[in-house]
């Protein structure tokens, strides 16, 4: 066992972390700290469960009264990085010693650091960054408004984090705080409503797949004010006390007894665990392998969730730069006047029985959304579902407006069709649309029929007779 193990398993203890015996860390030198099976562990077992009071967040380190609390969202990050740094200067004097020197004590290579001075020292990062350029790891390193999120941690150390620091005696560099920034994106998980953003000592040694076989539950409804599980004095005297599972995993039931016990987190298992192999988390069910390389360092071959995708004004910009419609005399589409133009298209084209034959298709895919919704639709920005996924499939939103863009840009509608429904969004014209959308699902499933069994892809479509827009789209 090594040293820097040995240090971790001996301060879990102390910290009354409960490690089942039927599982063992191991510390491999090249790859870091991972967990295995000693044995067969079927679902629904605790394998791990850590007391909140060993846990670090920004309410629970030594300069807890010097940083602002944030719940969620990049200034938790923050936040929480400046916490980890302050306690990873402290050294042997934070009680969290012997579960910081168990942590990678260089820098994390999250792309977010790829190519900067002095942080990243490999010549390979700086031709890796050029490599990022136009693709969907560059839009995960910007705020959807464009700004770089880098600057935004720098600005951040050099206003918040360094004027604290030097207030506490403690010797700080850019550097040093990339460095806690990085295990924060690499390792952070999200505790309760107390404690919010948090490293969770042994938690975080569980490496991640999206087949994982355990996952973190916590109780997340928690005093905000104090972290009671049980009613507390910020208790108003009409107010059910409620505890349910973290939002972020599986649900779970916790009676009123739980509320004499100590209060913690736990890695459960949800499937059954093979004995002599290692035991995995997820650090999201849905990540591609642009936001696993910017948030932890890494990438999975053959990830079936990554996906490349763009944004709705790039899509018309490829599609027609200057003009679509110099033959009709017009000025060019705006973005937003193509936007609407979709999105009303879309609306009714997914709410119309046609577009459900378009689930035959081995070329186009519906994409998961965390609703079904037409408010939880994204054309924009990181979530943008106008996309093509690993097994090279466009998303239904990605073909349909594809054919939007044919159908203007080849001149299938007239100059008055086309301002209606520009402005208007003529009823009549959006009506026909979607059924030529249905008409048109029809032939493309059938050609792959025909291609799918046909060795040399060769058939015959009678267009005679056809509406000339059907025509010209087919071609």
């Amino acid at each position: 066992m090594s040293g820097r193990l040995h240090s971790l398993l001996s301060w879990s203890s102390a910290n009354n972390i409960h490690i089942d015996p039927r599982i063992h860390l191991v510390d491999d030198p090249h790859t870091g700290i991972a967990i295995y099976a000693d044995e067969f562990i079927p679902p629904n077992n605790t394998l791990v469960s850590i007391p909140k009071s060993a846990i670090l967040s920004v309410r629970a380190c030594s300069a807890a009264e010097r940083i602002s609390f944030v719940p969620y969202g990049h200034d938790a990050q923050l936040a929480l990085a400046l916490a980890l740094h302050i306690e990873l200067l402290r050294e042997s004097k934070s009680r969290w010693s012997g579960y910081l020197q168990s942590l990678p004590q260089e820098l994390v290579p999250i792309a977010f650091f790829w190519g900067m001075d002095k942080s990243s020292p490999s010549m390979d990062s700086f031709e890796a960054k050029e490599w990022l350029i136009g693709t969907g790891i560059e839009k995960e390193l910007l705020h959807e408004g464009g700004s770089a999120l880098l600057d935004e941690i720098t600005a951040y150390y050099e206003t918040t984090a360094y004027p604290l620091i030097s207030a506490l005696a403690l010797a700080s560099t850019l550097h040093g705080f990339l460095h806690a920034y990085s295990l924060v994106s690499s390792r952070a998980f999200l505790v309760d409503a107390y404690h919010g953003l948090s490293m969770v000592p042994i938690a975080d040694a569980f490496n991640h797949t999206t087949d994982n076989n355990v996952h973190l539950e916590s109780n997340f409804d928690v005093c905000p004010t104090c972290g009671s599980l049980a009613e507390c004095p910020h208790d108003r005297d009409d107010q059910v006390v409620i505890v349910q599972s973290d939002p972020l995993s599986s649900s779970i039931s916790f009676s009123a007894t739980t509320y004499s016990d100590v209060d913690t987190c736990d890695m459960v298992s949800v499937r059954a665990i093979e004995s002599s192999t290692e035991i995995f988390n997820t650090y999201g069910s849905k990540l591609g392998n642009a936001a696993l390389l910017v948030r932890y360092g890494f990438a999975l071959e053959g990830n079936e969730n990554d996906f490349i995708s763009w944004d709705l004004a790039e899509i018309l910009n490829l599609a027609a730069p200057q003009s679509i419609h110099d033959g009709l005399n017009i000025p060019a589409i705006s973005p937003v006047a193509f936007a609407a133009l979709f999105k009303s298209c879309m609306s009714m084209w997914t709410s119309s029985r046609h577009s459900f034959a378009m689930d035959d298709s081995s070329l186009v895919y519906r994409p998961d959304c965390d609703s079904k919704t037409e408010r939880s639709w994204r054309y924009e920005g990181l979530c943008s579902l106008l996309r093509i996924n690993s097994d090279a499939q466009i998303s239904i939103q990605l073909w349909l407006c594809a054919v939007l863009c044919t159908i203007i840009q080849n001149d299938f509608l007239t100059r008055s069709e086309l301002t209606a429904l520009l402005q208007t969004n003529d009823a009549s014209l959006l009506n026909r649309l979607v059924l030529f959308f249905g008409e048109l699902t029809e032939l493309q499933l059938r050609v792959e029929r025909v291609v799918s069994s046909s060795s040399d892809g060769e058939f015959a479509y009678d267009t005679r007779g056809k509406d000339p827009m059907i025509n010209g789209t087919v071609r």
